[in-house]
């Protein structure tokens, strides 16, 4: 009976195993608030939008949290006793629990179609060719059966004990974030849990840093033509890390205040590479000094000796 137990235990475990990802992006902030629980109310509409309505991944079977890591929010001049506006922008992170053997890949593709509807316009969750096709000709169709029902509803409403609402689609308005700015280049998709925003951008930096610094500085035992050599080198190192670093920032996969830091230290490096490949090393000079020297008393010695045999 035990062993039947334990293997009926890990079945039901196994049926319920499931692929976590972490979604780490940011979105604009441009609404009033009802309450003076800003962050709360942007992660209610965040989780609205990513866990039940139009950006809901199809292959969700379990939770769907959302957290606000940053958010850089300027309120707008109100009148008293007006709700408050506030403009800017939130960087927050999705955590979900997937069907189990859901790729990266596919949690990407379903994102990229969803995200384009609703920069679209498209309200349709599908995001495939079915959704286009009930989006055009079969979607007057049901209109038409939609403002049927609310006609029938008005004619019934007197002699019935029903909500008239359970019949009407509700759209789903968003007060604070614009889920028009949503920018799939910005989408930072991680198998499990994401690193801190520009943990990968540390380790890149201070890979290039380390090299160029122990090159540098092992040039600085050889000729100039050496020393020339390693700054080259380490010059398209640094400038391809800047681009890199660059091009991270432009699509808003990390806070341009992480990626201008590095930047900096980046270009920092670049100046530092080039001095040591432009400098001069005090002990070649002095060893040519010396071998002139050595020189000129060989070929006055050489000369004394020649004068001496004529």
């Amino acid at each position: 009976m035990v062993a039947v137990a334990v293997r009926v235990l890990l079945l039901a475990c196994c049926s319920y195993a499931v692929q976590k990802f972490d979604i780490r992006t940011k979105i604009n902030i441009n609404g009033e608030t009802k309450s003076e629980k800003v962050e709360e109310e942007i992660a209610d509409e965040l989780r609205t939008l990513f866990c039940e309505e139009e950006l809901q991944p199809a292959q969700l079977v379990g939770d769907c949290k959302v957290l606000v890591l940053d958010t850089d929010l300027t309120e707008k001049d109100s009148s008293e006793g007006t709700l408050k506006t506030y403009i800017g922008d939130a960087t927050f992170k999705v955590s979900l629990e997937m069907e189990d053997g859901t790729s990266k890949s596919d949690l990407k593709k379903d994102l990229e179609t969803k995200v384009e509807n609703v920069i679209n316009g498209n309200s349709g969750n599908d995001g495939s060719g079915d959704g286009s096709a009930s989006g055009s000709g079969e979607s007057s169709g049901s209109g038409d059966s939609a403002t049927w029902q609310n006609t029938m509803i008005d004619v019934l409403e007197p002699f019935t004990d029903f909500e008239s609402d359970t019949l009407i689609d509700e759209t789903v308005s968003y007060n604070l974030i614009d889920i028009t700015s949503l920018n799939y280049d910005s989408f930072v998709v991680c198998v499990g849990e994401c690193k801190d925003e520009g943990f990968w951008m540390m380790i890149a930096f201070v890979s290039t840093a380390g090299f160029c610094l122990l090159t540098g500085g092992l040039s600085c035992l050889g000729s100039r033509r050496i020393r020339q050599g390693s700054s080259a080198l380490n010059s398209l190192l640094l400038l391809g890390l800047i681009g890199g670093m660059i091009y991270v920032g432009v699509v808003e996969k990390v806070n341009w205040k992480i990626t201008g830091g590095f930047i900096g230290g980046c270009v920092g490096m670049l100046v530092l590479v080039n001095v040591i490949g432009c400098c001069n090393s005090t002990k070649s000079e002095t060893k040519v000094k010396s071998d002139e020297i050595e020189e000129y008393w060989d070929d006055l010695a050489k000369r004394d000796a020649e004068a001496k045999r004529e």
